[in-house]
């Protein structure tokens, strides 16, 4: 017992890194392919993907062959997905894989972050409460082919390189390539992090204007030559739409009836983030108390922590106020979150510790069990329509699917990423084709109470 003691005492950051290494990997990747598309958003991307991947254009979205205007973000992360598919094939864990990735470096930079302002059981924690918040690994997030995983990424280096910018001047220009690669992810969901790096430029006394134009042009010019390529091969009405629609409109109305009240993240964390959530409250709580005894005289160590505070704040604030009200908009603030809990426990931990622990084992606990509990139950039934479809057997000769009905996103998703066949749902079109005999032609109808693929025939 001693020796194992002793041994753990030794070794105990490369066993805690290892230990948060193994629960994010397992939590991120465990069965990552084996799970339906989501079919609006994920399997949008994935369309998106599958055809810049076929088309070889980086710079032009387009779904079913034409440009996609409900895709309006610019096309960082669908390049991404199409690498996944490039190395891993045309499947949900190429198109989820950088995504989780993004998820799995977060929660690294999260905990070697903390290390740095708290120590390394807070950051341990720190680690293992974004690893476990079902949140930011299950609900459209880093186990998805969505890009919020990957924003969250680039936005917490932002910040981080931010800070980090006070030892050494690269890091305030890493500061402007992440956030440019953020909003090459996502356009303006980049907007709450703003707050910080105005905060920074107020209070910081040693870059002068020059380096803030510098920066300035770090950020812009790729965006702008990306602005042009896009621009340069007629796709003028998306660059338009990203701004007054997906934007704006989103901003000020609540775009497709996504309308809830102001406090509508709130309660979303409440749940979603628990049990992490009930933690947090608790202990702030505590925290008052026990500074109000006298026990916790300075708290002043929550100032390393001044640019996480005012995104955090910013961004709960910027879209409780917005028209528009989607719950993976707030998806950076988990990274936040987690850092705010490191530094609660590197405050209580002196003062109650075997309360604190216990809590953070039992929090541990009940959050890895929600997300092993949805891995387990997220092998969803098919409908008729997807069943018919994933029972296709890939042959070069077939070509084309003509449906009866209109597919949704999910399906023409199946039909053409992971069937390569082209879906076709226009009737007279269907039948100019089945009209010619091509014998390359499936026919998706309904028969019966099912959904049937069978050889089209004039």
């Amino acid at each position: 017992m001693n020796n194992l003691k002793q041994f753990y005492y030794l070794n105990k950051p490369t066993i805690l890194f290892c230990l948060l290494l193994l629960i994010s990997i397992f939590n991120l990747f465990y069965k990552l392919n084996d799970t339906t598309v989501e079919t609006w958003d994920e399997a949008i991307y994935g369309v998106n993907a599958y055809e810049m991947l076929i088309s070889k254009n980086p710079f032009i979205v387009t779904f079913g062959g034409g440009l996609d205007h409900s895709n309006l973000k610019p096309a960082l992360g669908v390049f991404l997905s199409a690498i996944g598919f490039k190395f891993f094939g045309t499947n949900l864990f190429g198109l989820r894989f950088f995504s989780a990735l993004a998820g799995l470096v977060c929660i690294l930079f999260v905990f070697f972050y903390a290390k740095k302002l708290f120590g390394l059981i807070p950051a341990f924690f720190s680690g293992t409460v974004l690893a476990t918040s079902y949140g930011f690994i299950c609900k459209h997030g880093a186990r998805n082919g969505d890009f919020d995983a990957t924003l969250s990424l680039f936005l917490l280096l932002t910040i981080i390189f931010i800070h980090w910018s006070y030892r050494s001047p690269k890091y305030f220009y890493f500061s402007a390539i992440t956030l440019m690669l953020g909003f090459l992810e996502k356009s303006f969901a980049i907007f709450p992090v703003l707050a910080s790096l105005f905060f920074f430029a107020i209070k910081n006394k040693v870059y002068k204007f020059k380096d803030y134009f510098s920066y300035i042009l770090v950020f812009l010019v790729p965006i702008i030559l990306w602005f042009f390529a896009r621009y340069s091969q007629g796709d003028i009405e998306s660059l338009e739409q990203m701004f007054f629609y997906d934007f704006w409109s989103r901003l000020s109305t609540p775009v497709e009836n996504h309308k809830e009240n102001i406090f509508y993240y709130f309660n979303y964390l409440l749940r979603f983030f628990f049990p992490w959530s009930a933690f947090l409250i608790s202990s702030i709580v505590l925290i008052l108390l026990l500074k109000r005894a006298g026990k916790i005289k300075n708290t002043r160590s929550i100032f390393k922590l001044r640019f996480i505070i005012i995104w955090l704040i910013s961004t709960l604030f910027i879209f409780s106020v917005a028209g528009t009200k989607l719950y993976w908009y707030i998806m950076p603030v988990y990274p936040a979150l987690s850092l705010l809990i490191g530094y609660i426990i590197k405050e209580l931990i002196c003062h109650k510790k075997v309360i604190i622990v216990f809590s953070l084992i039992i929090c541990s606990i009940i959050g890895e069990f929600r997300i092993i509990n949805n891995i387990a139950k997220s092998k969803v039934e098919l409908n008729s329509k997807e069943a018919a479809l994933l029972s296709i057997k890939k042959r070069e000769h077939l070509t084309t699917i003509c449906s009866t009905e209109p597919l949704s996103k999910g399906e023409f998703f199946i039909a053409e990423v992971m069937k390569n066949l082209t879906p076709v749902s226009d009737k007279t079109m269907c039948n100019k084709l089945i009209k010619q005999n091509d014998l390359n032609i499936l026919c998706l109808a309904p028969k019966n109470t099912k959904w049937e693929v069978t050889k089209c025939h004039n």
